[in-house]
C-alpha cells in the first residue's frame, strides 16, 4: 500500500505484477484534506509493505499505525533518506501564518509581555518544512532505492527482479533529470512565475531558479488580493516572462488572469502530487509528467 501518487508510480516501476499494488489517497483527492475510512485502515491491515512520505502532509499516518498491529509488515517512511528543505516566502507570496502588520503592531502594544511566546511561535511557523521533495528527480532516484530496499527485503525470492527494474528506473530518472537541467542551462531567462501553489522547492533549488507565486506550496488560500495580483503583473511585464504558470488540480484561473493582463501564456506545471481519474486510468506515470514539466519549463525560459 503506497499513499500518494509519486510514490505508487514509482513502486509499480520497481514491482511491475509482482505485487498487489494499492494508491490510498486516491486521482484527484488532495492529500491536504484527506481522512482515512475504515476501509483504507482494513486496506493498510492486509499489506505486507505501507510506503509513506513521513511529512506534514500524512499526519494521519501515526495515529493511523498505532491502532494496527504493523509488526509483521515493512513500513516505509521515505522522508528519511531526504534532505529536507525549509519553505521560503518570497516577494508577492500571500503570508497566511502572520496577523496584518496593522493588527501585529496593536497586539504588540497591549501585549508586550506575551512577545516572547509570540515570537517563538512565529520562528517555528516560518520554518515548515516543504513537503514536496518529489518533484526533485535526485530525490525520486532516493525513493527508487528506498522502496527496492524494502521489496528485496519482504520478497527476496524476485530480489534480482527488483534491482533491475530499479537500477533501468533510476536510469530515466537520471535521463530526465539531466533534460531539466539542459533546459535550464540554456535558458535566456532563469525566472519563473506561478500563479497558484508553489510545491517546487526541490526542483528549483536543484535547477537554480528563482522564482515568484502567489501561496506558499501547501496554502489552503485560493484567493489572492488585487495588490498580488497587481505586483505579478508588473513583475511579468518587467522581466518580459513569456509563460505564467499553474499547478495540477488548481483552477488557473488566477494563472489567466495575470497572463490575461500582462500579455503572457498560461501553462501547467505539474507537481505530481496526484493526477487526476481520466490520467489514471491511461496509466501516466511521474516520467510522463517530468517529460511535460521539461516541454513547459522550454517554452517559459526562452
Amino acid at each position: 500500500v503506497t499513499t500518494i501518487f509519486p510514490e505508487y508510480d514509482i513502486t509499480r516501476a520497481i514491482a511491475k505484477d509482482k505485487v498487489d499494488l494499492e494508491l490510498m489517497v486516491k486521482p484527484g483527492v488532495d492529500v491536504h484534506s484527506f481522512t482515512p475510512t475504515p476501509q483504507d485502515i482494513k486496506t493498510v491491515q492486509n499489506s505486507d509493505i505501507f510506503v509513506y512520505g513521513g511529512t506534514e502532509h500524512d499526519k494521519w499516518v501515526e495515529n493511523l499505525t498505532k491502532s494496527i498491529d504493523m509488526k509483521n509488515k515493512k513500513v516505509v517512511k521515505l522522508v528519511d533518506g531526504i534532505q529536507q528543505l525549509e519553505e521560503e516566502s518570497v516577494d508577492g507570496m500571500k503570508h497566511e501564518h502572520h496577523h496584518d502588520d496593522e493588527k501585529e503592531d496593536e497586539h504588540n502594544h497591549d501585549h508586550k509581555h506575551e512577545k516572547k511566546d509570540e515570537h517563538d511561535h512565529k520562528d517555528e511557523s516560518e520554518k515548515e518544512l516543504d513537503p514536496h521533495y518529489w518533484t526533485s528527480p535526485k530525490n525520486a532516484i532516493q525513493m527508487v532505492k528506498t522502496i527496492t530496499n524494502a521489496l528485496v527485503e519482504k520478497d527476496p525470492d524476485n530480489a534480482e527482479f527488483y534491482k533491475e527494474n530499479a537500477k533501468n528506473y533510476i536510469k530515466q530518472l537520471e535521463g530526465v533529470d539531466k533534460e531539466l537541467h539542459d533546459v535550464v542551462d540554456n535558458a535566456k531567462i532563469k525566472k519563473v512565475v506561478i500563479a497558484d501553489r508553489f510545491p517546487f522547492r526541490y526542483l528549483f533549488k536543484d535547477l537554480g531558479l528563482e522564482y515568484r507565486a502567489l501561496f506558499s506550496g501547501c496554502s489552503v488560500e485560493s484567493t489572492a488580493s488585487a495588490g498580488q495580483i497587481k505586483k505579478m503583473v508588473d513583475y511579468v511585464k518587467e522581466n518580459k516572462i513569456p509563460v505564467v504558470y499553474h499547478i495540477e488540480m488548481g483552477k488557473g484561473e488566477l494563472a489567466e488572469t495575470v497572463a490575461k493582463n500582462s500579455g503572457a501564456k498560461v501553462k501547467l506545471l505539474h507537481s505530481i502530487h496526484t493526477v487526476t481519474k481520466e490520467d489514471f486510468d491511461k496509466g501516466v506515470t511521474y516520467i510522463d509528467l517530468m517529460k511535460q514539466n521539461v516541454e513547459a519549463l522550454k517554452e517559459g525560459l526562452n
